[in-house]
Protein backbone atom coordinates (compact mmCIF):
# COMPACT_ATOMS: atom_id res chain seq x y z
CA UNK A 1 0.00 0.00 0.00
CA UNK A 2 2.86 2.43 0.87
CA UNK A 3 4.42 1.69 -2.50
CA UNK A 4 1.18 2.59 -4.33
CA UNK A 5 0.94 5.94 -2.50
CA UNK A 6 4.60 6.63 -3.21
CA UNK A 7 4.19 6.20 -6.97
CA UNK A 8 0.92 8.13 -6.96
CA UNK A 9 2.69 11.19 -5.47
CA UNK A 10 5.47 10.90 -8.05
CA UNK A 11 2.92 10.94 -10.90
CA UNK A 12 1.04 13.94 -9.40
CA UNK A 13 4.24 15.99 -8.98
CA UNK A 14 5.32 15.15 -12.52
CA UNK A 15 2.00 16.39 -13.93
CA UNK A 16 2.27 19.63 -11.90
CA UNK A 17 5.84 20.20 -13.08
CA UNK A 18 4.80 19.81 -16.74
CA UNK A 19 1.90 22.22 -16.18
CA UNK A 20 4.09 24.83 -14.56
CA UNK A 21 6.68 24.59 -17.32
CA UNK A 22 3.95 25.04 -19.90
CA UNK A 23 2.69 28.18 -18.12
CA UNK A 24 6.22 29.56 -17.90
CA UNK A 25 6.86 28.99 -21.59
CA UNK A 26 3.64 30.79 -22.57
CA UNK A 27 4.30 33.91 -20.40
CA UNK A 28 5.98 36.83 -22.12
CA UNK A 29 7.21 39.96 -20.25
CA UNK A 30 6.89 43.30 -21.97
CA UNK A 31 9.31 45.79 -20.36
CA UNK A 32 8.13 49.34 -19.84
CA UNK A 33 9.29 51.67 -22.60
CA UNK A 34 12.16 53.98 -21.64
CA UNK A 35 12.33 57.47 -23.08
CA UNK A 36 16.09 57.68 -23.56
CA UNK A 37 15.66 61.22 -24.86
CA UNK A 38 13.91 62.25 -21.63
CA UNK A 39 15.01 64.70 -18.96
CA UNK A 40 15.22 64.72 -15.16
CA UNK A 41 15.68 67.31 -12.38
CA UNK A 42 18.10 67.98 -9.55
CA UNK A 43 18.66 70.68 -6.91
CA UNK A 44 21.30 71.26 -4.23
CA UNK A 45 18.57 71.66 -1.57
CA UNK A 46 14.80 71.91 -1.36
CA UNK A 47 14.31 73.69 2.01
CA UNK A 48 15.16 77.30 1.21
CA UNK A 49 15.37 80.25 3.62
CA UNK A 50 15.75 83.87 2.58
CA UNK A 51 16.63 86.92 4.63
CA UNK A 52 14.60 90.05 3.76
CA UNK A 53 17.45 91.64 1.81
CA UNK A 54 18.29 88.53 -0.23
CA UNK A 55 17.22 88.25 -3.87
CA UNK A 56 14.12 86.10 -4.25
CA UNK A 57 15.48 83.47 -6.61
CA UNK A 58 17.04 80.00 -6.65
CA UNK A 59 18.19 77.41 -9.20
CA UNK A 60 17.14 74.02 -10.44
CA UNK A 61 19.11 71.86 -12.89
CA UNK A 62 17.46 70.14 -15.85
CA UNK A 63 19.55 67.27 -17.30
CA UNK A 64 19.17 64.93 -20.26
CA UNK A 65 19.99 61.25 -20.53
CA UNK A 66 20.65 61.48 -24.28
CA UNK A 67 22.27 64.74 -25.33
CA UNK A 68 23.10 63.96 -28.97
CA UNK A 69 20.43 66.10 -30.61
CA UNK A 70 18.93 69.52 -29.95
CA UNK A 71 15.80 69.25 -27.87
CA UNK A 72 13.11 71.26 -26.06
CA UNK A 73 11.97 70.00 -22.65
CA UNK A 74 8.62 71.06 -21.22
CA UNK A 75 8.19 71.87 -17.53
CA UNK A 76 5.07 72.13 -15.39
CA UNK A 77 4.59 74.02 -12.09
CA UNK A 78 1.81 74.56 -9.56
CA UNK A 79 2.34 78.06 -8.09
CA UNK A 80 2.00 81.35 -9.98
CA UNK A 81 4.06 83.23 -7.36
CA UNK A 82 7.12 81.53 -8.86
CA UNK A 83 8.36 82.36 -12.36
CA UNK A 84 9.55 79.19 -14.09
CA UNK A 85 10.08 78.84 -17.86
CA UNK A 86 7.57 76.57 -19.60
CA UNK A 87 10.31 75.11 -21.79
CA UNK A 88 14.05 74.53 -21.59
CA UNK A 89 15.94 74.42 -24.90
CA UNK A 90 19.06 72.29 -25.29
CA UNK A 91 21.60 72.54 -28.08
CA UNK A 92 23.06 69.37 -29.57
CA UNK A 93 25.60 67.94 -27.13
CA UNK A 94 24.32 69.97 -24.18
CA UNK A 95 23.81 67.63 -21.23
CA UNK A 96 22.34 69.89 -18.53
CA UNK A 97 21.11 73.40 -17.98
CA UNK A 98 20.70 75.53 -14.85
CA UNK A 99 17.30 77.23 -14.69
CA UNK A 100 16.83 80.26 -12.46
CA UNK A 101 13.49 80.50 -10.64
CA UNK A 102 12.29 83.86 -9.34
CA UNK A 103 9.51 84.29 -6.82
CA UNK A 104 7.53 86.96 -5.02
CA UNK A 105 6.25 86.13 -1.55
CA UNK A 106 5.76 88.47 1.40
CA UNK A 107 8.42 88.84 4.07
CA UNK A 108 7.60 86.55 6.98
CA UNK A 109 5.71 84.11 4.75
CA UNK A 110 6.31 80.58 3.46
CA UNK A 111 5.21 78.85 0.27
CA UNK A 112 5.84 75.74 -1.81
CA UNK A 113 6.57 75.07 -5.46
CA UNK A 114 6.51 71.76 -7.33
CA UNK A 115 8.42 71.59 -10.62
CA UNK A 116 8.08 68.54 -12.84
CA UNK A 117 9.06 67.44 -16.30
CA UNK A 118 6.11 66.96 -18.64
CA UNK A 119 5.33 63.26 -19.00
CA UNK A 120 6.19 63.30 -22.70
CA UNK A 121 9.68 64.59 -21.87
CA UNK A 122 10.36 62.59 -18.69
CA UNK A 123 13.22 60.12 -18.22
CA UNK A 124 12.00 56.98 -16.43
CA UNK A 125 15.05 56.44 -14.21
CA UNK A 126 15.55 60.00 -12.97
CA UNK A 127 13.81 62.39 -10.57
CA UNK A 128 11.25 64.16 -12.74
CA UNK A 129 9.48 66.07 -9.95
CA UNK A 130 10.87 68.22 -7.10
CA UNK A 131 9.00 70.20 -4.43
CA UNK A 132 10.65 73.27 -2.89
CA UNK A 133 9.74 74.67 0.53
CA UNK A 134 10.52 78.39 0.61
CA UNK A 135 10.52 80.67 3.67
CA UNK A 136 11.21 84.39 3.61
CA UNK A 137 12.00 85.97 6.95
CA UNK A 138 10.50 89.27 8.09
CA UNK A 139 12.97 91.82 9.48
CA UNK A 140 12.40 93.55 12.81
CA UNK A 141 14.55 95.69 15.09
CA UNK A 142 15.02 95.99 18.81
CA UNK A 143 17.25 96.92 21.72
CA UNK A 144 19.33 94.22 23.42
CA UNK A 145 20.56 94.75 26.99
CA UNK A 146 23.28 92.27 27.97
CA UNK A 147 24.29 91.52 31.56
CA UNK A 148 27.27 89.37 30.62
CA UNK A 149 28.68 91.98 28.22
CA UNK A 150 27.72 94.93 30.39
CA UNK A 151 26.44 96.76 27.33
CA UNK A 152 23.39 97.37 25.14
CA UNK A 153 22.95 97.81 21.40
CA UNK A 154 20.43 97.99 18.56
CA UNK A 155 19.63 94.51 17.29
CA UNK A 156 18.28 93.11 14.01
CA UNK A 157 15.76 90.30 14.42
CA UNK A 158 14.37 87.95 11.76
CA UNK A 159 10.87 86.64 12.32
CA UNK A 160 11.02 83.11 10.94
CA UNK A 161 7.42 82.00 11.44
CA UNK A 162 5.92 79.51 13.86
CA UNK A 163 7.04 81.53 16.87
CA UNK A 164 10.70 81.32 15.83
CA UNK A 165 13.04 84.34 15.84
CA UNK A 166 16.69 84.96 15.04
CA UNK A 167 18.88 87.68 16.54
CA UNK A 168 21.48 88.47 13.88
CA UNK A 169 25.18 88.75 14.84
CA UNK A 170 24.11 89.10 18.47
CA UNK A 171 27.29 88.80 20.54
CA UNK A 172 29.64 88.36 17.61
CA UNK A 173 29.43 88.85 13.85
CA UNK A 174 28.58 85.60 12.10
CA UNK A 175 26.94 84.02 15.15
CA UNK A 176 23.15 84.27 15.20
CA UNK A 177 21.00 83.29 18.19
CA UNK A 178 17.66 81.59 17.54
CA UNK A 179 14.84 81.46 20.07
CA UNK A 180 11.19 80.40 20.16
CA UNK A 181 8.22 82.11 21.79
CA UNK A 182 5.47 79.56 22.54
CA UNK A 183 1.73 80.27 22.67
CA UNK A 184 1.94 80.59 26.48
CA UNK A 185 4.69 83.27 26.08
CA UNK A 186 7.40 80.96 27.39
CA UNK A 187 10.75 81.31 25.63
CA UNK A 188 13.25 78.59 24.72
CA UNK A 189 16.84 79.00 23.56
CA UNK A 190 18.36 75.73 22.34
CA UNK A 191 22.10 75.18 22.82
CA UNK A 192 24.06 77.06 20.14
CA UNK A 193 27.37 78.82 19.53
CA UNK A 194 27.18 82.47 20.68
CA UNK A 195 30.61 84.11 20.87
CA UNK A 196 34.35 83.41 21.09
CA UNK A 197 36.37 83.65 24.30
CA UNK A 198 40.03 84.61 23.87
CA UNK A 199 41.16 81.70 26.06
CA UNK A 200 38.45 79.06 25.99
CA UNK A 201 37.28 79.37 22.39
CA UNK A 202 33.63 78.99 21.36
CA UNK A 203 31.11 79.89 24.04
CA UNK A 204 27.64 78.35 23.83
CA UNK A 205 24.35 79.56 25.27
CA UNK A 206 21.14 77.83 26.22
CA UNK A 207 18.24 78.64 28.48
CA UNK A 208 14.67 79.75 28.91
CA UNK A 209 12.76 82.98 29.34
CA UNK A 210 9.46 84.80 29.19
CA UNK A 211 7.79 87.19 26.78
CA UNK A 212 5.88 90.22 28.06
CA UNK A 213 3.55 90.90 25.12
CA UNK A 214 2.20 94.17 26.58
CA UNK A 215 5.67 95.70 26.72
CA UNK A 216 7.16 93.72 23.80
CA UNK A 217 9.93 92.53 26.10
CA UNK A 218 11.75 89.20 26.09
CA UNK A 219 13.70 88.28 29.23
CA UNK A 220 16.24 85.50 28.76
CA UNK A 221 17.94 83.46 31.47
CA UNK A 222 20.98 82.28 29.51
CA UNK A 223 23.78 80.02 30.62
CA UNK A 224 27.09 80.82 28.87
CA UNK A 225 29.38 77.79 28.83
CA UNK A 226 32.32 76.04 27.17
CA UNK A 227 33.48 72.43 27.22
CA UNK A 228 35.52 73.11 30.37
CA UNK A 229 32.64 74.58 32.36
CA UNK A 230 30.18 77.44 32.71
CA UNK A 231 30.60 81.19 33.06
CA UNK A 232 27.24 81.28 34.83
CA UNK A 233 23.64 82.21 34.03
CA UNK A 234 22.87 85.78 33.01
CA UNK A 235 19.71 87.82 32.46
CA UNK A 236 19.64 89.18 28.91
CA UNK A 237 16.77 91.37 27.71
CA UNK A 238 15.40 92.13 24.24
CA UNK A 239 12.96 94.98 23.63
CA UNK A 240 11.10 94.76 20.31
CA UNK A 241 10.67 98.12 18.59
Amino acid sequence: MKTIFKYSYIIIFAVLAVGLNACTDDYEYDPAPVNNAGAYLSASQTDLYFTPDKEQSFNITVSRHDSVSAQTIKLKTDNSKFTVPDTVKFAAGQKSKVVNIKFNIAAGASDTLTVKVDSASAYLYGATEITFYVTRYAEMSGLFVSEIMGDQWSETIYQMGGGKYRMVDLYEKGKNIDFTIASDNSVTVASQAAWTHSTYGTVYVSGTGTYDAANKKVTFSLQHFVSAGSFGTFNEVLYFE
